[in-house]
């Protein structure tokens, strides 16, 4: 969908769904096709795509909203590994419009119904599938509310 250091291929997400793992779709501007410009339209059938590729079950939210961070963060995350090396670059691009802060999340559940989604599909995506993988990887929704 968009090359990126941190963005998966298709094999791998596939083998991600057959172990049971989770997707959670990046925010991040620097992940997203036009960048700061990327519309909810794109982003939702991205999230389309994907479920067709890997199935519902498997999708969530993984934001990488990073409010209030200093420009250094950016460098370091920018690399797409875990190293404090810094990569060369600017600091962090403006979220999309969409997407402002974290009070955003309702606008995704709306252009997911708008994409196609039904009502069950997008509790999932937005938080019932991070929920039920807590759950089963470490032992109870109580643990992890915790």
């Amino acid at each position: 969908w968009h090359a990126s250091p941190r963005n998966k291929s298709d094999d791998v997400l596939k083998a991600l769904a057959r172990s049971g793992g989770m997707l959670g779709f990046s925010l991040y501007p620097h992940h997203l096709r036009d960048g700061s410009g990327c519309t909810l339209k794109d982003f939702c059938t991205m999230i389309a795509h994907t479920a067709d590729l890997m199935g519902i079950d498997h999708l969530g939210l993984g934001s990488d909203l990073c409010q209030d961070q200093p420009d250094a963060v950016v460098h370091w995350m920018r690399n797409g590994r875990w190293t404090r090396t810094e990569a060369s670059g600017g600091g962090f691009p403006p979220q999309p419009a969409w997407f402002a802060s974290n009070r955003d999340h309702r606008n995704i559940a709306e252009g997911l119904k708008t994409t196609g989604f039904a009502d069950a599909e997008i509790a999932k995506i937005m938080g019932a599938n991070w929920l039920r993988f807590f759950d089963q990887g470490f032992g109870g929704s109580e643990a992890v509310r915790q």
